[in-house]
């Protein structure tokens, strides 16, 4: 038996939509329906690579993400 996403989940939860901004506001709709969960927070997951296509160190990824280390994270995106 699978719970109801909001039963597994406890305390603070952030949703990241790794997905384009337009694919999040809606203008370039990839899926059934356009848009994004509300609440969401958009940070593509190119956003996360440095310019030579590599992983950004943790420093940079700590300040694209400010969050609270003790938050809960799910991610989701089209693919």
């Amino acid at each position: 038996m699978t719970l109801p996403l909001n039963s597994r989940l406890s305390g603070k939860v952030t949703i990241i939509d790794a997905r384009s901004p337009e694919e999040f506001d809606g203008t370039t709709p990839r899926a059934a329906r356009g848009g994004h969960i509300p609440t969401a927070k958009n940070i593509g997951w190119n956003e996360n690579l440095d310019d030579s296509g590599k992983l950004k160190s943790d420093d940079q990824l700590e300040s694209l993400y400010q969050m609270d280390k003790e938050t809960e994270i799910v991610t989701y995106c089209q693919g």
